[in-house]
């Protein structure tokens, strides 16, 4: 009895035209499936691809450390150590030009930036996760000083326009000669109560 109702059920679903409704259907589920198969590949794709530009970009982070103490047997006189370190935190070789580095006095104010010390932090290459020194140098500041501004800076590799002069690159009107770097700015207290040693990093 059971299998005469499936035939009859059978033969009614074919008189209607019911077989290629089902087929439709069928086709229809598997359009939808493929289609969110190939919505998720993109994604993935897309998560990788992003990935990948992340992974060969440079990016290169500056550490400074600035002390003080007094100079023993000179009169009025600090002993500033600077010292600068660059670390590759990018997944890529780079190939570091000199970079600079610039002291300036900020407290007492002046008319104009006074500059204390200006040199080239060294070229250097870095694999991914070194480190080097860029610069470790012992500066004599009358203890009138209370204040001063450490600016140091590395460009990009690949820039156009070649100078140590990282900030006059950055702004340079001439869009040819705008260069990218990477810089680091600490400002350091000298003297009376002030910190003996201020370590800061730069963000990239």
């Amino acid at each position: 009895m059971r299998r005469e109702l499936i035939g009859m059920a059978e033969d009614r679903i074919e008189r209607a035209g019911g077989a290629p409704k089902f087929r439709i259907e069928g086709i229809k589920t598997w359009i939808e499936v493929g289609q969110g198969i190939a919505t998720i590949i993109a994604v993935i794709l897309g998560a990788w691809w992003f990935l990948e530009q992340r992974s060969i970009s440079k990016n290169i982070r500056l550490d400074q450390t600035i002390s003080w103490q007094r100079a023993i047997g000179e009169d009025h006189t600090n002993l500033v150590m600077l010292e600068v370190h660059a670390t590759n935190i990018g997944k890529i070789r780079v190939d570091l030009a000199p970079g600079l580095l610039e002291v300036f006095q900020i407290n007492p104010r002046t008319p104009a930036p006074l500059a204390l010390y200006k040199t080239n932090l060294e070229a250097t290459t870095l694999e991914p996760g070194e480190s080097a020194q860029a610069l470790f140098h012992v500066l004599a500041v009358y203890d009138s000083v209370s204040a001063i501004e450490v600016h140091s800076c590395y460009e990009v590799p690949g820039s156009a326009w070649k100078s140590v002069d990282c900030a006059f690159a950055e702004s340079h009107p001439d869009p040819n000669r705008k260069n990218k770097y990477w810089n680091l700015l600490s400002i350091a207290s000298i003297g009376a109560n002030a910190p003996q040693t201020i370590s800061e990093s730069s963000v990239h």
